[in-house]
């Protein structure tokens, strides 16, 4: 988190200078989140051939993913950033596993 012992702001409320900061440094672990996310539907057999694309920007999206980065700061417009950034790398995962043909183990060598 981005050190705002200058006083221009709170963590609670972020100017924008220190907002942005804060965002660049915290993205990528909002991603690796989403990625994750994505990844353990897949995981549990949740799959783009089972249940479709991944959802648009929902009431319900935007909760959970707002769940899954709400640590990560105390203001809540960056964690809305954050939680974009993590919708965004679930919906990548997503199409990725979409796109990707399926193996078949049985003619594949271990």
């Amino acid at each position: 988190m981005v050190n705002v012992a200058n006083g221009c702001c709170s963590l609670d409320a972020l100017c924008a200078m220190h907002a942005d900061d804060s965002f660049a440094q915290l993205r990528g672990v909002a991603q690796a989140r989403g990625w994750q996310w994505a990844g353990e539907l897949l995981a549990r057999g949740v799959t783009p051939e089972t249940h479709g694309p991944w959802p648009d920007a929902s009431d319900r999206l935007i909760t959970v993913a707002l769940i899954k980065v709400a640590d990560l700061a105390r203001d809540a417009g960056l964690r809305r950033r954050l939680a974009d950034e993590a919708i965004r790398a679930a919906r990548r995962r997503w199409l990725e596993a979409s796109a990707a043909p399926a193996i078949n183990v049985d003619r594949v060598r271990l």
